[in-house]
């Protein structure tokens, strides 16, 4: 008999390289699981917050903090709301924007500013800007229009500034729309005065109006972003401006009555653009996005050599797969959220939002000596995601999802590390699926007989179950599953020890090849509900003579479906909250 353990994954979830050679402490996918601490166990659950948002078009939300009070601004068709985190009161600042997606926001200093996007020909036809203060909307109507707020797409807010993307340039008293390639800078904020940044008036007394252009070659502003914990008085580095096409920087930390005798921008890079304005997240002096090419890292770097700088580098080969099944369409609604060392991105386009979380865990092993290596967790499913963010609920920072329900609804949850149960009584499905188990040999037929489970920190009602396949093959098999009841409101049960055996494979339609039998296997460990996976032990029986199709020619021209055998197509995305 031979045998392979199944234990330590703290390598986490790579795509990076095939499962045929993944080493023993990663695995090829991860489904509702964190392998934080070494161990893979259920992931956090989602808990409703009872606050329920207009259904309709979702356009996109951010979190307002002010005076100590969070309130998430989200947009649906149209209409812009306020939800009151301490309260759960929904404000509604009424119809200002069209249906259309993705609307931009950024808070600067006390004020919300939500910009629909929209680039219509003549500017007339463009919507003003919303900017809130606290529970009202300000008003801005009495100033020229080359003062206010510019009509535009995404901002950035830093060094006292307002930035704002525009299509339109003012020129004789009328507005040309040149495209959104350019932004304009605000006034710097006063002191005594916080309004003061909304104003455009030094546009035009110190820049001689206009705008400050990218190359085009770049194309449309997609996301402005100021990187942090940067070595200047505010702790803020140059703006840095992102297209589809590349990123261009902007020294608007330097005097503005210098700007135009300085070489004021530079392109960092024509490649790694992106769509997603709501994908950026800072963690440390990083942003972390979702670029055109799956999800990029700019990060600060110095070396003896060359100085300080900034490096653009893709973080994702580990997750390539699922980045893949985003399509540029769905890019522009992509959000995510670091919290706890912890980033979450939607990916995997459903008819409105998204299948899944993408979790990126940026301290799996804590310690004082050495940085982590950051590891995929996986894609945490349950419901159809709209967008990510965070906030201070009950007084303590979570992360918030609004979600739509298979029943249309809109509602918001948040993340709860102490709980064990989604919504109020859904278990979540969590999956393992290895690589290539060879048990000690490369060749050789194997045939698989049974597999053993220890688990721990069991909480509730744990179904479990065991999926095998030749390895390379495309369906599965399945072995016995087993439950296990603990106490809820006890203790978390322990150490169990449980027996599962391989069923009835069948062989394959095509080839007739026997399919408990091959020189290797893949497993997907299937667990529902709150434990964690502490070892999985599985047994073969060596094989004296192969059981499998030897013949000078192969025809695998018929086409193959799981219905043709005993096994089973997984569905990674059908478990569903509400």
């Amino acid at each position: 008999m031979r045998y392979e353990d199944i234990q330590i994954l703290i390598g986490g979830m790579t795509q990076a390289i095939r499962p045929s050679i993944l080493k023993k402490e990663q695995y090829a996918l991860g489904v509702n699981i964190t392998s934080r601490g070494g161990m893979p166990h259920t992931r956090p659950v989602f808990k409703d917050t009872s606050i329920v948002p207009a259904s309709g078009t979702f356009q996109g939300a951010e979190l307002y903090r002010l005076d100590g009070i969070d309130r998430l601004v989200c947009v649906i068709s149209g209409r812009v709301y306020a939800i009151n985190m301490n309260t759960g009161v929904i404000i509604d600042h009424g119809l200002h924007f069209n249906v259309s997606e993705p609307c931009f926001f950024r808070q600067a200093d006390r004020y919300m500013i939500v910009q629909d996007g929209e680039t219509p020909a003549l500017w007339a036809d463009a919507k003003w800007p919303v900017i809130i203060h606290e529970d009202t909307l300000a008003d801005q109507t009495a100033l020229p229009d080359f003062e206010r707020v510019p009509k535009g797409g995404p901002m950035a807010y830093g060094h006292g500034r307002l930035f704002v993307s525009t299509a339109y340039i003012y020129n004789a008293g009328a507005w040309a729309n040149q495209g959104r390639v350019g932004f304009m800078a605000g006034d710097i904020k006063l002191t005594y005065d916080p309004s003061s940044l909304l104003g455009f008036e030094e546009t035009w007394t110190l820049s001689e109006g206009g705008r400050f252009d990218l190359p085009e070659e770049l194309g449309y502003i997609t996301g402005m972003e100021l990187q942090h914990n940067v070595m200047t008085s505010v702790g803020q580095g140059p703006l840095m401006v992102f297209a589809k096409n590349g990123a261009s920087s902007f020294m608007v930390n330097s005097p503005r009555a210098n700007w135009k005798g300085i070489d004021f921008s530079v392109v960092m890079y024509r490649e790694g653009g992106t769509y997603s304005h709501a994908s950026f997240v800072h963690n440390n002096s990083d942003i972390i996005f979702r670029a055109t090419d799956g999800i990029r890292t700019l990060a600060q770097s110095t070396t003896e050599s060359q100085g300080t700088g900034l490096v653009n580098r893709p973080i994702s080969g580990e997750a390539q797969d699922l980045l893949a099944l985003d399509t540029i369409a769905v890019l522009p609604k992509v959000s995510a959220v670091v919290l706890d060392n912890r980033i979450l991105m939607t990916t995997n386009p459903d008819t409105y939002g998204f299948k899944s979380l993408l979790s990126l865990d940026a301290d799996s092993i804590s310690n004082i000596t050495q940085p982590a290596t950051p590891i995929y967790d996986g894609i945490w499913t349950g419901f159809e995601f709209l967008h990510i963010l965070k906030a201070i609920r009950n007084g303590k920072e979570s992360v918030m999802v609004f979600v739509r329900s298979q029943a249309g609804a809109t509602g918001l949850y948040y993340l709860d590390e102490s709980e064990y149960l989604d919504g109020t009584s859904s278990r979540p499905v969590c999956r393992v699926v290895t690589g290539y188990k060879y048990f000690a040999s490369v060749t050789g037929s194997k045939k698989m007989m049974n597999a053993t489970y220890w688990f721990s920190d069991v909480k509730g009602q744990v179904d479990f179950t065991m999926y095998y396949r030749p390895g390379g093959y495309p369906y599965w098999s399945t072995m016995t599953s087993g439950t296990i009841n603990s106490d809820p409101t006890g203790e978390n049960l322990p150490f169990r020890m449980l027996s599962i055996t391989a069923e009835e494979a069948g062989s394959d339609a095509v080839f007739g090849e026997l399919l408990d039998s091959g020189e290797n296997f893949e497993f997907c460990l299937e667990w529902t509900g709150h434990a964690q996976l502490d070892l999985c032990h599985v047994e073969a029986e060596e094989q004296t003579v192969d059981k499998k199709h030897i013949a000078d020619t192969l025809d695998g021209t018929a086409k193959l479906a799981a219905a043709d055998t005993l096994q089973v197509e997984l569905n990674n995305y059908e478990y569903r909250v509400v």
